[in-house]
């Protein structure tokens, strides 16, 4: 049983560095580390206990991530880690008893890249643990919004830890741009949202965090997807789940 689940996480692992040459497997470029308190929001995903993922509270009972990250459907092999900037280990464990995803979810395109997950022990706030702020149903994001990204994993810099949450600050990028930096991986659609700035990204990872308008603190994506050629490459934003597109799916299942 051991071995099954060993097998299962480094599939995991190797689905999300593979998946349709569409770079997800973890790194935040040209960021800072911080504590959680920045961040309360910010959770990891973990698959037996093994961290795959980022993952932002929606309340104490609903975390959101992306549907990638997914691997099978089976609630009982995963669990949320909340409140530690660290990411194997601090905060709180918190049990998955039901996951949802989008209905529309395409795994060719990552279109609707969105999931919810269904706690069955319920998140206490303090400083360390915080839902973060939905935006409107189609709210509208502007070219040059000030934003933010954060999560672990690699750096491109191996003096950097790879275990203490970072965020980088970037800015919302126009959607027609965007759609032709990526259109070789068949482009990008309503639902999602690019941001970008030089020489900084969450390209290659940290899957299923959150992107956050940093005037307002309202959640705007989800981290979806990069570019397969590598990190931090001018010209190629990173592309984010835009959660304003998907409020109507959102409130169906957790009521607001």
């Amino acid at each position: 049983m051991k071995f099954f689940k060993l097998l299962i996480l480094i599939l995991s692992v190797f689905k999300f560095s593979k998946a349709r040459e569409r770079s997800t497997d973890g790194r935040i470029v040209g960021g800072k580390e911080i504590d959680i308190e920045t961040a309360p929001f910010q959770v990891g995903l973990l698959l037996y206990g093994g961290h795959i993922c980022g993952g932002s509270i929606l309340s104490c009972k609903y975390v959101l991530t992306a549907s990638h990250c997914i691997e099978t459907y089976t609630p009982s092999i995963y669990s949320v880690r909340a409140g530690s900037s660290m990411r194997e280990s601090g905060g709180s464990i918190h049990d998955v008893s039901r996951i949802d995803i989008h209905p529309l979810w395409n795994p060719n395109l990552y279109d609707y890249d969105a999931a919810i997950l269904t706690l069955r022990n319920l998140i206490r706030y303090d400083a360390s643990r915080q839902a973060i702020q939905l935006p409107f149903l189609n709210e509208v994001i502007f070219v040059g919004t000030d934003v933010a990204t954060s999560g672990w994993g690699l750096t491109q810099n191996d003096n950097e830890s790879r275990d203490n949450l970072r965020m980088v600050e970037l800015k919302v990028v126009n959607q027609i741009l965007c759609n032709n930096a990526h259109l070789k991986d068949g482009g990008v659609t309503l639902r999602m949202v690019c941001a970008a700035a030089d020489n900084k990204d969450s390209c290659n990872g940290d899957s299923g965090g959150p992107l956050w308008n940093i005037r307002t603190r309202r959640l705007i994506g989800i981290v979806s997807f990069g570019q397969d050629t590598g990190c931090a490459i001018n010209g190629i934003p990173g592309v984010y789940t835009r959660v304003a597109a998907i409020r109507p799916w959102i409130r169906t299942i957790v009521g607001f």
